[in-house]
């Protein structure tokens, strides 16, 4: 495209008061999107598939790569939005249908009740399969532009703090939740009613948090004159330095986090016989939602304050090593050398420190694409990222899923390694290739326009634990300070 293009007409800027007329429901849909996430995706959704409809580890990662495939409609939602100007009409029309199809897969499970007799209903889990694949792609058609809308409405000065106080509100909301609903599914995980009124419920809660998108006004941004094809919007990010720098690290990535993903919750309900941890759902769900989600409550808005104090790159370096190491604890922490009860404690350690450093990459992540990206044609960056680790996300699930399948049969027969599950490999590899993303993103990646980047990875966890601990303190200092009478 050619940088001389004209704009079609003078951009209209928001007001303050459009700001702040936008904060309340900008912070008021967190509580419904964090409920439909919780309740339709993660724990919810892994036991539905494992126990309920009893899946292979293939099945399981086709049906969860649908996550990934649902990137079709992000492309097509990114040109649409990009070609108008305007984010909420394709807002409420893909993410009402997108999240609607849980209503219907909860109809389905009353309709075809086979899953809950314990055998493995191929029809329903193919059926399953295909609602979740048509539910990403529309919800993902529909969110396409919400990061761009959200970047030029939101200024880059309160940016970092506000996502921060939006991430802790989030994360309180699935502590709650995800304590709830473990309860009432570990122990009806074979009826069909529970997950019913769980996707259900999930469903109309995804649609209530579009409704209240409709109250934050929305300015028609700059549209290119003549405006670029659909395949010119995927080759325009490419022309930039810091994009072409940055995409291998969201693919790479990607791979290294699908890796372990959703196969944590397969490996907790794994038979100790076959080497995995051969825990309930309760207890699970403490150790991969609940802890992590209490830390992150305290910690998300900390590491807010560091992307706006130290820097984005640094900060995203001290948070991503952290998670590079954390699946070698996976592996490591294992019932052949530890007795159970100690492995147990040990992984919710692992798990503190999961939730600990957790919001500074999803925070740096979000802060990078809304206010480093260039603000010319920044769907087609955003969707393009987005297109980048989608691809990465895809590749691992998909090989994870046949990778555990060959590793159980491999792994028995090798002597040194018959200690280990195949879901621990997967473990492994993913922290391999964390690793090999921290070293291409430290080596490689300049990150433009970013002040106070001298900050050195200690600094960080300096910075970050202390002002956790601080919290800490100041949240218990009132009941230290009790006294009996």
């Amino acid at each position: 495209m050619n940088s001389n293009n004209k704009i079609e007409t003078k951009r209209e800027k928001y007001a303050v008061h459009d700001v702040r007329d936008a904060i309340s429901p900008f912070m008021i849909s967190m509580i419904f999107v964090a409920i439909f996430t919780l309740l339709v995706t993660g724990a919810v959704m892994t036991t539905f598939l494992t126990k309920y409809l009893h899946t292979t580890d293939k099945e399981f990662s086709v049906i969860m790569s649908g996550v990934y495939i649902g990137i079709i409609g992000t492309i097509i939602g990114t040109y649409m939005v990009a070609r108008s100007g305007i984010t909420k009409p394709y807002l409420i029309f893909g993410t009402v249908i997108g999240r609607s199809m849980y209503i219907v897969l909860a109809f389905v499970i009353l309709i075809f009740p086979s899953g809950s007799n314990g055998q493995h209903d191929l029809p329903l889990i193919n059926v399953t399969m295909v609602i979740i694949i048509i539910s990403f792609l529309f919800n993902n058609f529909g969110a396409a532009g919400w990061s761009t809308w959200m970047a030029d409405l939101i200024p880059r000065s309160i940016a970092g703090r506000l996502f921060g106080t939006r991430a802790q509100l989030s994360f309180l909301l699935q502590l709650i939740i995800g304590i709830s609903a473990p309860f009432v599914i570990d122990h009806f995980h074979h009826s069909r009613y529970i997950y019913a009124v769980v996707f259900a419920f999930g469903g109309v809660c995804g649609i209530l948090d579009i409704v209240i998108h409709c109250r934050i006004r929305e300015v028609k941004r700059e549209v290119p004159v003549p405006f670029p094809s659909v395949l010119e919007m995927f080759i325009i990010p490419w022309k930039d330095a810091f994009f072409r720098r940055i995409a291998p690290y969201y693919f790479v990535v990607s791979i290294g986090f699908a890796f372990m993903g959703v196969f944590a919750w397969r490996y907790c309900y794994q038979y100790v016989a076959h080497n995995g941890l051969g825990i309930g759902f309760n207890m699970a769900n403490v150790i991969i939602v609940v802890i992590p989600i209490l830390c992150m409550i305290v910690a998300a808005p900390i590491w807010g304050k560091s992307i706006d104090v130290f820097g984005t790159k640094t900060t995203l370096l001290a948070a991503l090593l952290a998670h590079a190491i954390l699946p070698l604890c996976w592996v490591l922490l294992d019932t052949n050398f530890f007795d159970r009860t100690t492995v147990l404690v040990l992984l919710c350690l692992v798990a503190v420190m999961s939730g600990c450093t957790w919001p500074g990459i999803d925070q740096t992540t979000v802060y990078t694409q809304m206010k480093l990206f260039p603000n010319q044609l920044k769907v087609a960056f955003i969707t393009s990222s987005a297109l980048c680790g989608s691809l990465g996300g895809l590749l691992g699930t998909l090989l994870a899923g046949r990778f555990a399948e060959n590793f159980a049969i491999v792994l028995p027969n090798i002597p040194f390694l018959t200690w280990m599950s195949e879901y621990q490999m997967l473990f492994f590899i993913s922290a391999v290739l964390r690793i090999v993303a921290y070293v291409y993103l430290k080596c490689f990646v300049t990150f433009p326009n970013v002040p106070r980047e001298k900050a050195t990875i200690k600094t960080i966890y300096i910075y970050v634990f202390s002002n956790i601990f601080n919290s800490l303190e100041y949240l218990f200092k009132p009941l230290a300070q009790l006294k009996l009478k």
